[in-house]
């Protein structure tokens, strides 16, 4: 019997790149996306979101705050992208994705999230899993193709595990590659991530502190070393919907 990798023709391929994020979430039956997946607007997205049901009490948040200090627990061992992914490598057939921890400590609060479907084929840079929050719609690309192997049911439960856990339980899903390169230019090691993420992290403090003194008269810079300014507290100052573009303008990568 021929593993999955060992196919070679993906005849809906292309259907399955189109495919609207909320066709795949089951809650409409067909459309495909004529918007290259630019969510924030489409009027069929809005809408959607606003109707997607209450939030889980199991999925608040705690208290995130804007750092004065830099901390990046990456794993030596995994593999990494400039849009804040991670790969690990179980074995020739099975790799694992998820979102490092200081991309998932910038959500406040998703709505919920989308995952691709069990045994689809996805392509290289599509965009398979989608983060619902009450202002937008923050897509994440895939760094590699394949056939999707696993998905995190737990996380599609408890949102919350994404920032809590984003190493461990709080991974999106698994493909068995079509083909794998180890030197493929979407992928960075160690080092390099680090330096990237840290400057990521950087940039997007300084957005949020400037942002802030657009809206107040207050000084905000002295609080910092004192702990920092909390994300959702920055949140209610700049408005939901400000805050959450500034963390797209920072993180989203942008399909080519």
């Amino acid at each position: 019997m021929k593993t999955f990798s060992e196919h070679t023709e993906y005849p809906s391929e292309r259907a399955n790149d189109q495919r609207c994020i909320w066709m795949m979430a089951g809650i409409i039956s067909y459309k495909l996306c004529d918007r290259r997946f630019e969510c924030n607007t489409c009027p069929l997205d809005i809408a959607l979101r606003n109707q997607s049901g209450t939030e889980d009490p199991s999925t608040k948040k705690p208290v995130r705050k804007v750092q004065s200090s830099i901390r990046l627990p990456l794993n030596r061992q995994y593999l990494y992208t400039s849009n804040h992914t991670w790969l690990e490598i179980i074995n020739d057939h099975r790799i694992r994705f998820g979102i490092e921890q200081e991309l998932t400590s910038a959500f406040l609060a998703p709505k919920s999230i989308i995952l691709p479907h069990l045994y689809h084929y996805i392509s290289l840079n599509q965009t398979v899993s989608w983060i619902i929050f009450e202002d937008g719609t923050f897509p994440i690309v895939s760094p590699a193709g394949g056939i999707v192997t696993n998905i995190n049911i737990e996380l599609s439960k408890k949102p919350n595990l994404l920032y809590d856990d984003p190493f461990g339980s709080g991974w999106l899903f698994e493909i068995d590659p079509k083909i794998f390169q180890f030197g493929s230019p979407q992928f960075i090691g160690f080092t390099e991530a680090k330096e990237k993420y840290k400057n990521d992290l950087i940039r997007f403090n300084e957005t949020l502190q400037n942002a802030l003194l657009e809206r107040t008269t207050t000084t905000i810079g002295t609080t910092l070393p004192d702990g920092g300014i909390p994300l959702n507290e920055i949140s209610k100052i700049l408005g939901s919907k400000k805050y959450f573009d500034i963390v797209r303008e920072i993180f989203h990568y942008m399909l080519p």
